[in-house]
């Protein structure tokens, strides 16, 4: 990997029962330690825990926190790991600045995009059309 970008992200999971909390934690981890142009360099999962009320329909859940720090090769990279993996924080932390190409700052864009698509389509959500 050349200049790669730094990141550390948490991802949290929430499950009707304590094993799938952990083992779909874990699956989702595996999911990205799997992609092609990120590197994985520390995760760090916290025990699970119970939740009471966690949900209208659920008296009690069970959730895990998960700390991921990984190099990723491009920006644009970076954008499709968020799009994919939804994580509930992430930081960049280094490098300081990014320059790239016209290209892959489109490349980005596209890849928004393409997801807000997605989601209209799911019937999850639409466009906000500006008025006057």
């Amino acid at each position: 990997m050349g200049e790669k970008i730094n990141v550390w992200m948490i991802f949290e999971v929430l499950a009707s029962n304590k094993d799938t909390a952990e083992s779909s934690l874990k699956k989702h981890v595996e999911k990205i330690r799997n992609e092609k142009n990120v590197e994985i360099t520390e995760e760090s999962f916290d025990e699970v825990k119970e939740v009471e009320e966690p949900h209208p329909s659920l008296d009690k859940g069970f959730s895990q926190v998960c700390e991921v720090r990984c190099d990723v090769k491009t920006f644009s990279e970076l954008v499709k790991l968020v799009l994919n993996y939804g994580p509930t924080m992430i930081e960049v932390e280094s490098p300081e600045k990014i320059e790239m190409k016209m290209s892959e700052l489109q490349d980005s864009l596209n890849l928004v995009t393409e997801m807000m698509h997605k989601f209209l389509k799911a019937g999850a959500g639409g466009m906000m059309i500006s008025g006057d």
